[in-house]
């Protein structure tokens, strides 16, 4: 049977181990617990919440001001977004909504995905005012008096030749005519720029608007591989140009602050469990050692 002084002598090693993984235990376990705050007769007790929940929105804005600093600066996302791989992935995406045989994508389908259903009335209305200023804009710009004045008389001289009909009409008659021509081609126009060229400009846009624009590129005789070449040229270009505007949008501090804000204290316990469990473990046991060795030292102290 051990004598006293050997009980003595152990006890203090075993004492500070449990002690030491006590401790080190209810310290990790206060980072997360308790998950709310315990109030008693209205007043709430110390070291409640936890650490983390108490200090959850801090914590969340200083990681996400980190992440944004060091990890998505604006060379990062200019580089993730021009990569090749970025560049190949839009590309294909585009290739494939322009040339899926099963889907055959007109104009018309496009405007109809991006454009809401309330506002469809409002853009038709807008696009029939647009065909209508620029009929009256190139009716007025494209002189028709002019031109058509220019081309009977042209035609008048040819049919002419030298005959009789050529001495008819000379005398400064063919000019007359054709002039006469030209004005009324001119007021023909004007005035009917609201009812047939208008009908006309309508149907074709709507003809263009139905057609797969795959086969308006066909039409135009521009290749797969060019069309592909205009893409990567236009995403390049736009994002070089409007990096900045990307990188204010893909405001990542922010985005990560309201994430780890949703994560609620028992997630965020079970993740850090999930990631770092061992070295957690550890630390409770390095405390059992610490204790053991404190408790040694401080029985063969008493024994001096």
């Amino acid at each position: 049977m051990p004598s006293v002084d050997v009980i003595q002598f152990i006890s203090g090693p075993v004492i500070g181990g449990i002690i030491g993984y006590c401790t080190n235990w209810l310290a990790i376990k206060m980072l997360f617990r308790p998950y709310n705050e315990i109030k008693i007769k209205g007043k709430t007790l110390p070291f409640t919440p936890g650490i983390i929940p108490r200090r959850k929105d801090k914590l969340a804005r200083a990681i996400g001001e980190r992440v944004h600093e060091t990890m998505f600066t604006q060379e990062d996302i200019e580089e993730f977004f021009l990569s090749e791989n970025m560049k190949q992935a839009v590309c294909k995406g585009f290739m494939e909504i322009l040339y899926d045989e099963d889907k055959n994508i007109s104009i018309g389908e496009l405007l109809n995905d991006v454009i809401p259903a309330d506002s469809e009335e409002d853009f038709h209305k807008n696009l029939d005012k647009f065909m209508r200023q620029e009929i009256h804009r190139v009716i007025n710009r494209t002189q028709i008096a002019e031109l058509v004045s220019r081309e009977t008389a042209k035609i008048i001289r040819e049919k002419a030749g030298s005959g009789i009909a050529s001495k008819v009409l000379g005398g400064g008659r063919t000019t007359a005519i054709s002039d006469y021509v030209g004005k009324h081609m001119q007021g023909f126009a004007k005035e009917q720029a609201d009812t047939l060229i208008l009908r006309i400009v309508r149907e074709e846009t709507a003809n263009a608007f139905a057609k797969p624009i795959s086969n308006h590129l066909e039409e135009l005789s521009i290749s797969n591989d060019q069309v592909e070449e205009i893409i990567r040229l236009a995403y390049e270009r736009f994002m070089k140009d409007y990096i900045m505007d990307v990188v204010k949008v893909f405001d990542i501090a922010t985005l990560t602050e309201r994430k780890i804000i949703e994560f609620k204290a028992e997630e965020i316990e079970e993740l850090v469990n999930l990631t770092i469990k061992t070295e957690m473990q550890a630390v409770v046991n390095l405390g059992a050692v610490i204790g053991v060795v404190i408790g040694f030292v401080n029985s063969f102290i008493n024994t001096l």
